[in-house]
């Protein structure tokens, strides 16, 4: 359920250069990253369903950093962060990259919602950068022989905004011949324009890393 809050935002989600310099010194490979779902999280088997990560939606896909307890600025995370959802006339504002502290907004300005009823997933990010590979490649999963194998790689980038210092994507990087882009170089993919066909083999190979090692954690 969607409710309209009363009190004012969380003054620790907001950004600014000293946090982020901060939040960007601290996290680490075994830090979790968080994610919200509206459906259930388990198969028939009780385990993590890997599709409450919207896989079709990986590239670009938005988490919210829960830092290490050894990390200082720990305590300022929270599970319930990815339940905040911002709104009001201002929210394209509020949700951009941000990159100067003239960006710090007026707490009290900030209008925002609240679910309560979402459910919270998580990886380590060091997991998921981890997975990596060739494509494209057939059924079986073995390499096209027509084709140059290619590689792709994930990042999980911090990508803060003014209402959250903890805001990290998910990229995905491969290296298949775009346009001007340099042979064998590696280029951002993107779910709308991207090559479907090699998107929707790099994501196979990212859903199937992920059921074999278990990455997937409800918090």
């Amino acid at each position: 359920m969607l409710v309209e809050q009363n009190e004012t935002y969380p003054q620790r989600l907001i950004s600014s250069r000293n946090k982020i310099l901060a939040v960007s010194e601290q996290v680490c490979s075994d830090c979790k990253m968080i994610y919200r779902s509206e459906i259930g999280l388990y198969t028939i088997g009780q385990e993590i369903d890997p599709e409450v990560v919207n896989l079709e939606r990986f590239c670009g896909l938005s988490v919210n950093s829960l830092l290490c307890k050894v990390h200082p600025l720990s305590s300022d995370c929270s599970e319930d962060d990815v339940k905040y959802i911002i709104d009001g006339d201002n929210k394209k504002e509020l949700i951009k990259l941000f990159q100067t502290d003239e960006q710090i907004p007026e707490i009290e300005e900030i209008e925002y919602l609240f679910n309560e009823n979402l459910k919270v997933i998580g990886f380590k990010k060091g997991a998921i950068e981890a997975i990596d590979g060739n494509y494209p490649f057939t059924k079986n999963g073995s390499q096209q022989s027509e084709d140059d194998p290619y590689k792709f790689k994930i990042e999980v980038k911090y990508e803060p905004n003014p209402t959250n210092v903890f805001h990290f994507e998910v990229t995905l990087y491969g290296n298949h011949p775009k346009g001007n882009v340099k042979l064998g170089e590696f280029h951002k993919l993107k779910g709308r324009t991207s090559d479907k066909k090699y998107l929707k083999s790099i994501i196979s190979k990212i859903k199937n890393r992920i059921i074999n090692n278990e990455f997937l954690f409800q918090i």
